[in-house]
């Protein structure tokens, strides 16, 4: 079920005042009025940035995108510390390739133009042959995955933590943690880091906590940093960073009514204030209404 939203002063309020950003700069993208849309199971983390669209899927802390989402998307998952380039897109539905033709009107009579042909054709007897198979789901995308510019993900997949999407890349199938691929299909061109680091990494699950808790720790220097880490765990002065608000929560207050006008001034008084004008101008005070 899709929640849509009409945005009030108040939506926008909250946004703020929980920290998920809609520009860059912290300056409001969305207005009064404009309608959202999410799924009701939709979680958003403080520190996340929803730069285009008015689609709101979950998204983990420290992440942000620039690409505009559409309804079929609203299942996408997002981790934290991600980063999506712009008109990054999700495959929609499949076609039947085994049919003559991989035209909807085989199935889709619903779609405008068929159903336009089929009731202007009046009654020939056309008998549908194909029902769409329900979409997979969207894809789920890890923590600390780069996906660049106009990369195309197929539905159903899983991008591991740590991944990076070329730019134009169509991914096909999952990808692995700490894998970087590029090309249509996608394919690994290489591993970030060799084997044992990428299972420290996987095994830290460093993405719990909140950047600005490393201080001056190594990111430059991943194995060092991990030691560093686990030394701070042990010692207890870094926890995990708890966050989240549900959207139909975040989206949950009623508008403030606005208030209701001034009663107008009493008659009296209005003829007071008109004669006062008149003398000033040197003309004749209004007549008095008995």
């Amino acid at each position: 079920m899709t929640i849509r939203r009409t945005l009030t002063v108040q939506d926008l309020a909250a946004l703020r005042q929980n920290r998920i950003f809609t520009t860059p700069d912290g300056s409001d993208r969305l207005t009064p009025g404009e309608t959202v849309s999410f799924n009701p199971d939709v979680v958003i983390e403080k520190y996340s940035g929803h730069f285009s669209g008015l689609i709101f899927c979950t998204m983990g802390a420290f992440s942000y995108s620039w690409s505009h989402f559409n309804t079929l998307d609203m299942d996408l998952k997002i981790g934290r510390y991600c980063s999506i380039a712009g008109n990054v897109t999700v495959f929609p539905g499949n076609h039947p390739l085994q049919f003559l033709t991989t035209s909807s009107c085989t199935g889709d009579i619903e779609l405008a133009p068929f159903r336009a042909a089929i009731e202007d054709f009046g009654d020939t007897g056309f008998v549908p042959r194909y029902s769409p198979a329900p979409l997979a789901p969207a894809p789920v995308i890890g923590h600390d995955v780069w996906i660049g510019q106009d990369a195309t993900l197929a539905r159903g997949i899983t991008l591991g933590h740590g991944c990076a999407v070329g730019t134009g890349s169509v991914v096909t199938k999952s990808v692995p943690p700490y894998a970087l691929v590029a090309g249509n299909p996608a394919r690994i061109i290489r591993m970030r880091f060799p084997d044992p680091m990428i299972e420290a990494l996987l095994a830290s699950a460093w993405w719990r906590y909140a950047f600005p808790h490393f201080g001056a720790m190594r990111f430059d220097e991943p194995e060092q940093f991990l030691g560093e880490l686990g030394e701070r765990i042990a010692a207890g002065t870094i926890t995990p960073f708890e966050s989240g608000i549900a959207a139909k929560d975040l989206f949950s207050s009623p508008p403030t009514p606005s208030p209701p006008p001034p009663p107008p001034p009493p008659p009296h008084l209005v003829r007071s204030s008109a004669n006062r004008a008149l003398r000033a101008l040197g003309l004749k005070k209004t007549r008095q209404t008995p």
